[in-house]
């Protein structure tokens, strides 16, 4: 037979002070780990949510948007002339869309997004005054939302304003870009008209959402003005 060595009472009182020391921090791992786990898992499911969410924002856009190309009546009795501007921003309403539902759209200037928005509104008379320059750098959802706002604001013009004449500016200000509509309509009393989707959602809370505004100005007989800022990102 073969005699094992017992342990002294000193090693014994190291490995029973080794083995205490030791044990609370195995019994704080097996508590924080799981609830690592548990919050990775509800920041994820709060991502997916956000990013749920900002897609039926852009579909909702989208939808709004293409209303009023639904209005085929509009077509009925338009004169020749009227049926040729339509045709037109409808052709460029589905190249748009078209990009979209393929996802072939491609990272675009702001310069390019303000032109991209013009050729949708053909029958307007609008004068630019585009002050960018290569110093002005949106993040690209800034450049989307920016490039939406717009749009409706053309579009509002265009329904509520046919033939006025429309000054479009965009300028580069501290910490963020300056857009602004303004046009010789007929205006409205802001204060007693309720907002619809445009003017809420597109030029409020969407645009909120990147950090941006849009502030609509008007009065009976004063015409219409629509300012929208974004920031720039930082260099």
């Amino acid at each position: 037979m073969t005699a094992l060595p017992l342990l002294s009472d000193a090693a014994w009182r190291m490995t029973a002070a080794v083995n205490s020391l030791a044990f609370p921090g195995m019994a704080a791992v097996a508590f924080l780990v799981p609830r690592f786990v548990r919050d990775l898992a509800s920041a994820a499911d709060t991502a997916r949510k956000r990013v749920a969410e900002l897609e039926q924002d852009r579909s909702r856009a989208l939808v709004h948007d293409l209303l009023v190309y639904l209005r085929l009546d509009r077509f009925a009795e338009a004169d020749d002339q009227a049926r040729a501007v339509m045709i037109a921003q409808a052709q460029a309403k589905h190249q748009q869309m078209r990009s979209y539902v393929d996802g072939i759209a491609h990272a675009r200037s702001l310069e390019e997004r303000v032109a991209a928005v013009l050729e949708l509104h053909p029958s307007l008379a609008v004068r630019t005054k585009l002050e960018t320059g290569r110093d002005v750098r949106l993040a690209e959802d800034a450049l989307e939302h920016l490039e939406r706002a717009l749009d409706t604001a053309l579009a509002n013009v265009e329904q509520y304003a046919p033939g006025a004449n429309v000054i479009l500016s965009v300028r580069p200000e501290p910490g963020h870009v300056a857009v602004t509509v303004r046009d010789d309509g007929p205006g409205f009393d802001a204060a007693s008209m309720r907002n619809g989707f445009g003017i809420g959602e597109i030029l409020g809370r969407q645009l909120a959402g990147v950090g941006g505004t849009g502030v609509v100005e008007s009065g009976p007989g004063a015409g219409t003005i629509v300012r929208i800022m974004v920031p720039m990102e930082q260099p």
